[in-house]
C-alpha cells in the first residue's frame, strides 16, 4: 500500500470521517452516521472489485519454509521441530483469515 493517502467521507456537506496514512478523525458523535460510513466504505470496495486469495501461493511460502528447516540442528530435536511447523501453518492460515477479512 502506498503512502500518503487519505479518504474522507462527507455527508451532507458536512466531512463526517477523515481515514488517512498519517490519522484518523471524525465527528465526536460518530454513531448516527454509522450506516452512512459502511455505505461508502462498500462502494469503494466495489470500485476496486473483490480482492482475491492465491491459497496455493500461500501454502507454498509455507512449505519453502517447512523445507529450510533442520529438525537435527535444533535444539529442542523433534519437539522443536514440530513446534516450528506449527507456527509457520498458523502463519499461513492467518495470512489467508487477514485477506479475507479485508474483503
Amino acid at each position: 500500500m502506498t503512502r500518503n493517502w487519505a479518504v474522507t467521507v462527507r455527508a451532507e456537506g458536512a466531512d463526517i470521517l477523515t481515514i488517512s496514512s498519517e490519522h484518523l478523525a471524525g465527528v465526536a458523535d460518530i454513531a448516527p452516521w454509522a450506516s452512512t460510513i459502511r455505505g461508502c466504505a462498500r462502494h469503494l470496495m466495489a470500485f476496486v472489485g473483490p480482492q482475491t486469495i492465491d491459497i496455493d501461493a500461500i501454502a507454498l511460502d509455507v512449505a519453502r519454509e517447512i523445507k529450510k528447516l533442520d529438525p537435527i540442528a535444533m535444539r529442542g530435536g523433534h519437539t522443536q521441530y514440530l513446534a516450528a511447523i506449527k507456527d509457520l501453518v498458523a502463519d499461513g492460515i492467518r495470512a489467508v483469515l487477514e485477506t479475507e477479512e479485508g474483503k
